[in-house]
């Protein structure tokens, strides 16, 4: 029909930005990281793939994840304090989203152990991991503030 736009699913390997190769969605295991992913905490392809290359729409996806990181990371304190182990699966996994957006693959992936620890209802080593998603934030915050100006 003319006017609507073509579906495609979530995990086919076709559909833009989704490559062959990219289990993210669908293992119930992180996906580890190379040890160049590891050394930066921006992933600047994944980023200009969200971006279309747009380097202005680069600059607007970073403000709004940097604004709206201290907002979930407030969230997932609170859950965790409340020891609400939904809640803070379903932070971890909201800022995991945010982090893989923007490229933020260390960041992304402890927000992944965090919310796969949650998913199986337990918050063992969850103090732990915030602490490792804070300092992972406050890299990234401190690279993106470098490189791009903000």
């Amino acid at each position: 029909m003319a006017g609507e736009l073509p579906r495609i699913a979530l995990n086919d390997p076709a559909a833009p930005g989704m490559a062959a190769s990219d289990s993210r969605s669908t293992t119930s295991e992180p996906v580890p990281m190379t040890e160049d992913e590891a050394a930066t905490p921006l992933d600047r392809a994944e980023l200009e793939r969200s971006s279309l290359g747009d380097a202005e729409f680069e600059k607007e996806l970073l403000t709004e994840f940097l604004g709206g990181v201290h907002d979930q990371l407030s969230a997932l304190v609170a859950a965790l304090t409340a020891r609400d182990v939904n809640q803070v699966r379903m932070v971890a996994h909201s800022l995991k989203g945010a982090c893989w957006t923007v490229g933020a693959r260390a960041m992304g992936q402890v927000c992944e152990e965090l919310e796969l620890e949650a998913r199986a209802g337990g918050l063992a080593s969850a103090d732990g991991l915030v602490a490792r998603i804070h300092d992972a934030f406050a890299q990234l915050d401190a690279h993106v503030r470098r490189h791009w100006a903000l």
